[in-house]
C-alpha cells in the first residue's frame, strides 16, 4: 500500500504543478521561444516541466529525511531552472557549477566509485572519476533532451531498474525513493508524450541526471556485488551520445558545446520517422532492451563490458548509415 501511495502522490504533485504551469505559461519567460540550431520543435512551448518532477521528489526527500540529497539536488535543479527562465547562463558556467556540486556531493553523501569492476582505483583517481561521472551524466541527460519523452523516458527506465535492484536487496527506503521519482516522471509524461505540451527543461534534465547518478553510485557502494558497469549500461545512450558528439565536433575543429542537428536522435527523426514521439519511442525501446539484459547480468562485469561494446558497435553502425543518408538527401 505504501508503494502505491507514494507513487500516486508523486503523480498528483507532478500533474498539479504542470497544470498550474500551463495555465500561466503565456508569459514569455516560461516559453522556449528561442528556437535553437539543434531543436526539432518550431513553436514556443513551456520549458519548465521539470518543476513538477522536482517538487514531487523533493517533498518525498524532505518527508523521508534525505535532507543532504534534497539540498544538493535542489542546487543542481536551480542551475538549470534559472537557465530555463533567463536563457543567458553560458554552458561552461553551468558545467563548472555541476562539477563543484558533484565534488561536494562525494564528501557530503559519502559516495565514490572505488573500482571499475576489474581494477581497484586509488583514492584521488576514484574521486576524480566520481566527480566527472556525476557532473557528466547530469549534463548528458540534458544533451539528449531533444525529443518528446526521450530524456524522461530513459530516466524512467534507469530509475525503474535501480529500484528493482534496491528492492531485490531489501532496501525499501531507496526503493520508495525510486517509486516517487517514477511517479513524478509519469506525471510529466502525461503532458510531454506524445504531444509535447510542455518540455522538461534544463532544470528537469539536470535534476533527473543528478539523481540517477547519485542513486547509481550509492547502489554500487552499498552492494559491491553489483558491477559499476550496470548503471553505466542503464544510462549508456546519454553517456555515449555525449562522448561521441564531443569527438565528432573535435574532429571538425568545433567546441564541444557547439549546437547542431547531428545527434543520433535527431538523425532518427529526420531520416527514419519524421515523427517526434516515434523517434523517441524507438530509442527508448532500444535502451530498454539493453537495460533488461544488464539487469540480469548486473553482477558480471565482463558480460556488461561486452554489452557496452555491442551498444557502441550498434550505435556506430546506425549513426554512419543515418548520417550518410542525410548527406545524400
Amino acid at each position: 500500500m505504501e508503494f502505491g501511495a507514494y507513487f500516486l502522490l508523486s503523480i498528483l504533485i507532478s500533474v498539479s504543478t504542470i497544470l498550474f504551469t500551463l495555465r500561466f505559461s503565456k508569459k514569455e519567460e516560461f516559453l522556449d521561444t528561442h528556437i535553437k540550431a539543434h531543436a526539432i520543435h518550431r513553436v514556443p512551448v513551456p520549458r519548465i516541466g521539470g518543476l513538477g518532477i522536482y517538487l514531487a521528489v523533493a517533498l518525498f526527500m524532505v518527508l523521508k529525511g534525505y535532507i543532504k540529497l534534497f539540498l544538493l539536488s535542489t542546487m543542481v535543479f536551480m542551475i538549470g531552472f534559472i537557465e530555463d527562465l533567463k536563457k543567458d547562463i553560458p554552458p561552461k558556467v553551468r558545467l563548472a557549477g555541476l562539477l563543484l556540486i558533484s565534488y561536494f556531493s562525494c564528501f557530503i553523501l559519502g559516495i565514490d566509485i572505488k573500482t571499475l569492476g576489474f581494477l581497484e582505483l586509488p583514492y584521488f583517481l576514484s574521486l576524480a572519476l566520481t566527480v566527472v561521472a556525476i557532473a557528466g551524466y547530469t549534463n548528458a541527460v540534458n544533451i539528449v533532451d531533444g525529443l518528446n519523452g526521450l530524456a524522461s523516458g530513459i530516466s524512467l527506465l534507469f530509475v525503474l531498474f535501480l529500484g528493482m535492484t534496491y528492492y531485490e536487496f531489501g532496501n525499501i527506503s531507496m526503493f520508495l525513493l525510486c517509486i516517487a521519482i517514477i511517479g513524478a516522471i509519469v506525471g510529466f509524461l502525461i503532458f510531454n508524450f506524445p504531444n509535447g505540451k510542455i518540455f522538461l527543461g534544463d532544470g528537469g534534465a539536470y535534476f533527473l541526471g543528478y539523481i540517477c547518478a547519485i542513486l547509481s553510485i550509492k547502489l554500487i557502494n552499498l552492494y559491491p556485488e553489483v558491477s559499476p558497469w550496470f548503471p553505466l549500461i542503464l544510462g549508456v545512450y546519454p553517456v555515449w551520445e555525449v562522448l561521441f558528439s564531443a569527438y565528432r565536433r573535435w574532429k571538425k575543429g568545433k567546441p564541444p558545446f557547439y549546437p547542431d542537428k547531428l545527434h543520433f536522435h535527431t538523425l532518427v527523426y529526420y531520416m527514419v520517422t519524421r515523427s517526434n514521439p516515434a523517434a523517441s519511442f524507438i530509442i527508448v525501446l532500444w535502451c530498454f532492451i539493453f537495460s533488461v539484459i544488464a539487469y540480469f547480468l548486473k553482477s558480471c562485469t565482463y558480460c556488461l563490458v561486452i554489452e557496452f561494446l555491442i551498444f557502441v558497435l550498434n550505435y556506430s553502425y546506425f549513426y554512419r548509415k543515418l548520417a550518410t543518408s542525410l548527406r545524400l538527401s
